[in-house]
């Protein structure tokens, strides 16, 4: 497997991250709160406070235990492997607004 662009999958690497007109985009994770493509840092941190106030009692274990899971994963791993896979589905879209809230916090 020598060349990284093989079927549907693209291999990005930091160095690929720069200048954005590349084929690699930057990511909406990324480091660069300031300049950079993501501009929702702070609406992404009042996430985080929201889940971790959350009262309900049927989802507030379950907010902590993947916001707890997160957390370890970002800080084994570093923000540039915690990847998740979106297609769209109501899933997906919980597991994004949390890896959001997790990243914003890993970078507070």
């Amino acid at each position: 497997m020598n060349n990284p662009n093989e079927g549907n999958w693209t291999v990005c690497r930091r160095a690929d991250l720069h200048p954005p007109t590349d084929s690699c985009k930057a990511s909406p994770f990324s480091h660069q709160q300031d300049e950079g493509p993501w501009s929702g840092y702070e609406e992404a941190l009042a996430l985080y406070d929201a889940f971790n106030t959350c009262t309900d009692s049927y989802v507030a274990t379950l907010i902590q235990d993947a916001l707890r899971v997160l957390h370890h994963a970002y800080r084994l791993y570093g923000p540039e492997s915690v990847i998740c896979s979106y297609n769209g589905g109501k899933d997906a879209c919980v597991i994004v607004h949390l890896l959001r809230a997790a990243h914003a916090n890993f970078l507070r």
